[in-house]
């Protein structure tokens, strides 16, 4: 829309979600930009100013021919993982957990015809209907009224080990009929064959001592992570831990384990062999006295349910529980 002379734009975050101006004269824009709108270009001929809240844009074009200030409230993002200054091993999840980290979340495959893209995060940082692949097609448009399915979950730690599922018949899906899955208002991938996804293994000792964070759903009697029979934790429904660590198997008392319901899951192993579990507010520490083994890890949420979060350190982050705990629970709303 051309405009002339000294005229502005103002409140426009309920109105438009792309906006194209082009000033003949002099002008100023002054605008809430924080909402709906996400691609922004301004193109001055003489002199301008943009003023504004641009956290939502994802592409900004202000060309000026004459003078031109552009003054921005770029809302700045931190994820779980920029909070330990230790780096995991492996991070998954269908929201941002690192701002250093640009890929897709996952790569999914519609039923319709087995097709697969990379989706990437929405405006607000998570997996949803309105996430592209890159190239301004969203998974709303691309799956249409289809079911879709999750092939790959994106290692979002720096280390490229994605987890992968490669049968069809074993994937989670993540979208039925066109409609987002979700538990409890967030995007879930739904698994009800007790599939699995692999990733190359991670070793996680009781010397150096390891930290596991996830958000899931476990709906039957089976495991959350493992390798193998000889490494894994298994929540039964009779609200008791199996853990299974190279062999030797450990019985960690006074556990509640939430199955059948959304839950924030921490397993925790620090250099004295004291073990930290808690499922959602409910914790226990008891002491492992089967020291020095190592927990191998290359398969995670094999349960039947629901998927959102895994993170692995194989380093002892206990230090660092609260602020990991208190910024998943602040996007899930679980606790």
């Amino acid at each position: 829309m051309p405009l002339g002379l000294g005229l502005g734009i103002t409140k426009l975050k309920s109105l438009v979600s792309g906006l194209r101006v082009r000033f003949q004269g002099n002008a100023t824009i002054t605008a809430a930009l924080d909402g709906i709108l996400r691609d922004l270009s301004a193109d001055f001929v003489s002199n301008g100013t943009v003023t504004a809240a641009l956290e939502a844009i994802k592409l900004l074009d202000v060309d000026f021919s004459g003078d031109g200030t552009l003054t921005g409230d770029l809302a700045s993002f931190e994820g779980v993982l920029d909070l330990v200054p230790t780096s995991a091993s492996r991070a998954y999840g269908l929201w941002l957990l690192s701002s250093s980290y640009s890929g897709a979340l996952v790569r999914i495959r519609r039923s319709s015809d087995n097709a697969e893209k990379d989706f990437y995060p929405n405006s607000n940082f998570e997996l949803s209907l309105t996430s592209e692949d890159g190239n301004g097609t969203s998974l709303s448009t691309w799956v249409g009224a289809n079911d879709a399915f999750l092939v790959t979950k994106y290692d979002q730690s720096g280390n490229n080990e994605d987890a992968t599922q490669s049968s069809a018949s074993l994937q989670d899906k993540i979208v039925n009929s066109g409609a987002l899955i979700t538990l409890n208002s967030k995007a879930a991938a739904q698994d009800t064959v007790a599939g699995s996804y692999d990733f190359t293994s991670v070793a996680c000792t009781g010397a150096d001592g390891y930290y596991i964070v996830g958000v899931y759903q476990n709906d039957n009697n089976q495991k959350i992570i493992s390798q193998s029979s000889n490494n894994h934790i298994w929540p039964y429904l009779s609200n008791a831990v199996e853990y299974r660590e190279n062999g030797s198997t450990f019985y960690p008392s006074g556990v509640t384990t939430n199955n059948g319901s959304q839950t924030i899951f921490r397993f925790a192993r620090n250099q004295s062999d004291n073990v930290h579990i808690k499922f959602n507010s409910n914790e226990t520490t008891t002491s492992n006295t089967d020291s020095g083994k190592t927990l191998n890890i290359d398969t995670a949420f094999i349960c039947s349910g629901y998927f959102q979060l895994l993170i692995i350190w194989d380093d002892n982050v206990y230090s660092d529980d609260s602020d990991i705990i208190t910024k998943i629970n602040e996007y899930y709303s679980v606790i």
